[in-house]
């Protein structure tokens, strides 16, 4: 009897060295794939070959990389005149750096998003911003996901009282299913970064996925491994990866 009780505390004693291995791989192989792309996008950065968008992200990823980013005239200038033409640009620049100019929101390829930017309790849209949200939680995923986890972060960072955490809810469920169907490293990336909005728990074996992803030169590719490395999804990793790191909500503030 003392011996089967030896040889049970023994295989217990085997499966705890062996997860804690296992676990201190899974984090040097994490901290190792956050660090290339930090590299990868300050190469891209500093030699003028990222998209401009990256820039708006400058003062998050260099608190975040410790890394030296000096972005060309040239870039800064098309980020400009971008952000304030551009729907797209005008949502990242109102989303990280409280600009206030109003968007064309006819010219966006996701207008309800900048709507929620901008609601206005006189005229009343936020009522059917609410009540679009609701439908399109019903049938929303992939981009179409993440963007709506965005409109409600955005709208609940306003402190909207029409929000109701049911919707929050039910995306979850809808994001853990999601999930393990994503095979594009850009929209893996997004998905998994919306958690630092919700508080979401990241499930390790997506950032393992994640991970795998990766490019040689330490980027990660847009629509599906092996493709050449863009600047934007390999941002998004970084968030992710970060998020996973440090789980935070991230406490962005508007101001209509």
């Amino acid at each position: 009897m003392r011996f089967s009780i030896f040889k049970f505390q023994l295989l217990i004693s085997l499966i705890l060295i062996f997860n804690s291995i296992f676990s201190q791989n899974f984090k040097d192989s994490l901290i190792l794939a956050r660090e290339r792309t930090k590299e990868f996008l300050v190469a891209k950065i500093n030699s003028d070959s990222c998209t401009p968008e990256v820039l708006l992200f400058l003062p998050w990823f260099q608190k975040e990389s410790c890394y030296e980013v000096v972005p060309s005239k040239k870039l800064t200038k098309i980020l400009e005149l971008k952000k304030k033409s551009d729907p797209i640009y005008v949502l990242y620049a109102r989303f990280f750096e409280k600009v206030t100019i109003k968007p064309d929101f006819s010219r966006s390829l996701d207008s309800l998003t900048l709507e929620c930017l901008y609601w206005d309790f006189e005229k009343k849209n936020i009522q059917n911003i609410i009540s679009q949200m609701n439908i399109d939680s019903k049938t929303k995923k992939g981009y179409d996901l993440t963007h709506l986890i965005l409109r409600w972060y955005i709208l609940k960072a306003q402190n909207c009282p029409y929000l109701h955490l049911n919707l929050i809810s039910g995306l979850y469920n809808d994001w853990l299913q999601e999930l393990p169907k994503v095979q594009s490293p850009d929209l893996l990336a997004e998905m998994l970064a919306m958690a630092s909005f919700t508080g979401w728990e990241i499930p390790e074996n997506e950032v393992r996925r994640l991970i795998t992803m990766q490019n040689t030169d330490g980027g990660f590719p847009w629509v599906k491994i092996g493709l050449i490395s863009e600047t934007h999804s390999s941002f998004l990793a970084i968030w992710a990866f970060s998020t996973y790191i440090q789980p935070k909500s991230y406490n962005f503030s508007f101001s209509n």
